[in-house]
């Protein structure tokens, strides 16, 4: 049984009709002497889509090796806040699409 994969999908919408998904796939390079998967190296591949009302277009990043799943989950965060912040209305348009008031209330 293979452990140590993972698979990464963000999808970011704008109120232009733009979308990003960032598609990403890592592997633990696992070691001996590590004691969780969060400390191992992770190897990557990724490709991000655009969709535009233009057309889509696909980009395919080189593979990259991060440090340690951390460092890599703190990547796909920063990414994630920069777009939230950057387009903050959409962002609040979906989570209201989520929340039910009736049970809040």
């Amino acid at each position: 049984k293979e452990t140590g994969f993972m698979y990464a999908l963000v999808v970011i919408e704008f109120k232009d009709g733009f979308k990003k998904i960032y598609v990403f796939t890592g592997k633990a390079l696992l070691d001996s002497g590590l004691r969780d998967y969060i400390d191992a190296s992770i190897y990557t591949e990724g490709s991000l889509v655009i969709k535009s009302p233009e057309g889509i277009e696909h980009i395919v990043y080189s593979p990259y090796v991060f440090e340690s799943a951390r460092e890599l989950f703190k990547k796909i965060g920063e990414l994630g806040d920069k777009y939230r912040l950057s387009d903050y209305e959409v962002y609040l348009e979906r989570i209201m699409e989520y929340i039910d008031f009736d049970t809040i209330i």
